[in-house]
């Protein structure tokens, strides 16, 4: 039986490629014009005081402050009603009958998060 010795070397194995993209317009894209300022509202502002200039935990306010802007991040809003309502239908959607019929009601948009 022959055994052979072969040393190859890390270069030798691998190919590195680069890519140039505009980060900023692949982000825009996928997020919204206003990403910043809606992770700004859902993250920062939202159980901020209304009176430091956050929305103090009413969703009602947080709305009218994404009303303003141009073109929010839907992900983020809908996370953070995930987090507050646990899979309940946000108000300006549709239910079907089947939900009525079972009882089952739609959260407040100012109900108190503190139990």
């Amino acid at each position: 039986m022959t055994s052979f010795n072969k040393t190859v070397t890390f270069e030798e194995c691998i190919t590195i490629r680069y890519y140039e993209y505009e980060r900023s317009e692949e982000d825009e894209d996928k997020k919204g014009k206003d990403w910043q300022r809606t992770v700004d509202l859902t993250c920062r502002e939202f159980k901020l005081s209304v009176e430091k200039g956050g929305c103090g935990g009413n969703w009602n306010i947080l709305e009218s402050k994404l009303d303003e802007l141009e073109e929010p991040c839907w992900l983020l809003i809908g996370q953070l009603w995930q987090r507050l309502y646990r899979g309940a239908k946000r108000i300006e959607e549709d239910e079907s009958s089947d939900d009525e019929e079972d009882g089952n009601e739609k959260p407040s948009a100012d109900q108190d998060q503190d139990k």
